[in-house]
């Protein structure tokens, strides 16, 4: 029998057809199938199963009723077996070497603790809109979350006694708790390597409404964040209301965008900050219910 090297941790949400795409993206990995186990973890038990749905042989679904995505990854490394613990979540498409490169990674560097892999946006149907464009620019840069100690969950790796010093991710914060939890980790002084090659594809956002969700569950996490620490008054950020012209400077100037392209951009990074400024006074002043998708 082989050792097994990895456990593979995957929350999800109502998201099963992407799910199944990243399951037969594992299915292809070059590390052998009894090599790592694959948890996914369920947060929202009450959704059936779709007929079809293909489970590997080395993977297993857990039911998690606590809301959030970081409660299901908890539940998930309860039960982890492996020595090496990798994230990726359920609309990520892992390259075949992924767990091979990583696990290379941290043979080659025993002083490295944790593992930042590389996270590459991409649109399916080949056009970038402006909120593909947005997505692009603004979120999951790996490479520079990677200087400041952090990795998103979309892809990382972890020492198993890293996880068991650290303790658990905190499971209140419905997002930004991959940031949280890495912050502690570089607190207790576990060192961060980063590993391109141990990539992930990523779908961008191509509606301005999956966007417009993502900053609603990002300004929702954040005040839950702040309840939890006790504080009574939360004001919404009135001063996102004033137009980023600071900003829009710089996309105006990046190589990486066209002219048309970095005004897009603007608009959309304008238009969500004041959606942002909309649902802190949802959240504060109507006691609206969080986003969780």
């Amino acid at each position: 029998m082989v050792h097994l090297h990895a456990s593979v941790i995957i929350p999800t949400f109502r998201d099963w057809a992407r799910l199944q795409t990243c399951l037969n993206a594992l299915a292809a990995q070059t590390l052998p199938q009894d090599a790592f186990e694959v948890i996914i973890a369920n947060n929202d038990p009450a959704t059936p199963l779709p007929d079809n749905f293909a489970i590997p042989q080395n993977a297993r679904i857990i039911d998690v009723i606590e809301p959030g995505s970081y409660a299901a990854r908890n539940a998930a490394l309860q039960i982890a077996e492996g020595p090496i613990l990798a994230f990726t979540d359920a609309d990520c498409i892992p390259d075949p070497q992924w767990l091979t490169e990583a696990i290379a990674f941290f043979d080659a560097q025993p002083e490295i603790q944790r593992i930042a892999g590389s996270i590459h946006l991409f649109v399916e149907d080949g056009i970038w809109t402006a909120a593909a464009l947005y997505d692009r620019t603004y979120m999951l840069r790996q490479d520079k979350f990677v200087s400041n100690g952090k990795a998103a969950t979309a892809n990382a790796f972890m020492r198993r006694e890293v996880f068991d010093s650290v303790g658990p991710f905190d499971p209140k914060l419905l997002t930004g708790g991959d940031h949280e939890w890495s912050m502690r980790a570089v607190q207790a002084g576990y060192a961060l390597g980063y590993c391109p090659a141990a990539a992930v594809r990523h779908p961008a956002r191509s509606r301005f409404t999956q966007l417009l969700r993502k900053a609603r569950r990002f300004a929702g996490g954040a005040i839950a964040s702040k309840r939890a620490k006790g504080q009574r008054i939360i004001l919404p950020h009135f001063d996102n209301l004033l137009f980023p012209i600071r900003r829009g400077v710089l996309l105006l100037r990046s190589d990486d965008l066209t002219l048309w392209q970095a005004i897009r951009v603007w608009a959309v990074l304008y238009a969500i900050r004041i959606a942002i400024v909309g649902e802190q006074v949802r959240l504060t002043v109507f006691r609206g219910e969080a986003e969780r998708r």
